[in-house]
């Protein structure tokens, strides 16, 4: 190469060509330093995660020949969440064991194994709501740091290849990981409370009960980690449920009346043993508790029948003042509020983040219909008191700041 200057610097240059089935065939030109004499070969880390669709053996071996087109439509659902969330500078790719491999560019490695575990959950929520059953839309996430040898002419395939090994090699210590902060989270977990504000936001008129922060984070990849049965055997919202009861039993003693949240995976409602589970849990929750208890219905499948939704709210309502939904984008989400009565829809800051005219439209389309129906829109995890304002002058009713300071 040649500087600005007439200098010289040698280097080395590498040519790849890549052709895969949704891009047209391009050529990858990279150039580097060459490696000095004498020198190892230089390393490469890589903070990679593998998402892998694990429940469809079953459908496979009984559609037999139809199953290749099953397998175009499900690969390409999962293709869609994962081309959503992954960042400009990620990169993926399919695997050779029905899944996908993710290179996380900007992430450490705690950061990248909560968004692996995310996609996966999107992608199971998705299928289901396609009409995959509960007991094949299985779907895990495993996420690691790895070190690769920087080899001159080693194509993206190569380089998929030789993390997917890297990634299998480490998957008893990724598991073994995962047990231990389930374990410690049975023993250990307590509840972290946002005090939900009015339009005032001088005035308290709820709570929204959760874990805290980090420890939902990774027990949520520890789930994702575990295969499937073993995940499936913990009780992530029992877990939640009871740390909030006994955050909730504190406050009636100290004199607190006001209604607290909680959410419910929409997944415990798949499983009868689950829902079973999660049913007599609420029946041993201390009866004056009833009165100001507000379970948030959450992750719903796109598509889910309203009806299928209207049961499992029949479900909860004999041990609560109301049931909530949470919306997981400017979506009204698929309730029927006509025969609910007064209720809450929950967004996450995170899903108003960058609105543009189009979601303005939804927004103020989705507060109409809710306001309508007696109801309030509810949105958490707000991330300051200017981003709150903001909110309610859009005509939200009620916000819960990540980190609820006075203003």
């Amino acid at each position: 190469m040649v500087r600005a200057d007439g200098s010289k610097v040698p280097v080395r240059l590498t040519s790849t060509t890549v052709q895969r089935d949704d891009l047209r065939r391009f050529r990858i030109i990279t150039l580097s330093p060459p490696v000095a004499s004498g020198a190892g070969p230089p390393v490469s880390v890589h903070v990679a995660g593998k998402i892998r669709l694990i429940g469809l053996e079953e459908v496979k071996t009984a559609l037999g020949p139809r199953w290749a087109e099953v397998a175009t439509r499900v690969m390409a659902s999962a293709e869609h969440v994962i081309q959503r969330r992954c960042g400009p500078r990620d990169t993926w790719s399919r695997s050779t064991d029905g899944g996908f491999l993710i290179c996380f560019a900007d992430a450490t490695e705690q950061e990248a194994a909560f968004r692996a575990a995310t996609i996966a959950r999107e992608v199971r929520v998705r299928l289901i709501g396609e009409g995959e059953l509960s007991t094949t839309a299985l779907v895990s996430a495993i996420t690691a740091s790895v070190d690769l040898p920087d080899t001159p002419g080693q194509s993206p395939d190569m380089l998929a290849a030789a993390i997917g090994e890297r990634l299998n090699a480490r998957l008893a210590e990724i598991e073994t990981r995962a047990r231990e902060t389930l374990r410690h989270a049975v023993h250990t977990a307590t509840c972290e409370i946002s005090a939900v504000r009015s339009r005032h936001m001088s005035e308290i008129v709820g709570y929204f009960a959760t874990l805290p922060h980090d420890l939902e984070r990774e027990v949520q990849c520890a789930l994702a980690a575990l295969p499937a049965r073993e995940g499936q055997a913990f009780d992530f919202d029992r877990l939640v449920l009871g740390v909030a009861a006994e955050q909730a039993v504190s406050d009636l003693a100290a004199g607190k009346t006001q209604p607290i949240m909680i959410a419910v995976e929409f997944e415990v409602f798949l499983d009868r043993r689950c829902t079973e589970r999660y049913v007599a849990a609420c029946q041993a929750l201390d009866p004056r508790l009833r009165a100001r208890l507000i379970l948030v219905l959450s992750n719903m499948p796109h598509g889910v029948p309203k009806s299928r939704v209207l049961e499992c709210v029949m479900r909860l309502r004999p041990f609560c003042h109301a049931v909530g939904f949470q919306a997981e984008s400017v979506e009204l989400p698929p309730i029927e509020f006509s025969v609910l009565g007064a209720s809450i829809v929950v967004l996450r800051e995170a899903d108003l983040n960058a609105l543009g005219p189009e979601d303005r439209t939804k927004l103020d389309k989705l507060v109409g219909i809710v306001r309508a129906h007696r109801a309030r829109v509810l949105v958490r995890e707000v991330s300051s008191w200017d981003s709150a304002r903001r909110l309610l002058k859009l005509g939200v009713d009620l916000v819960a700041l990540g980190e609820d300071e006075e203003g």
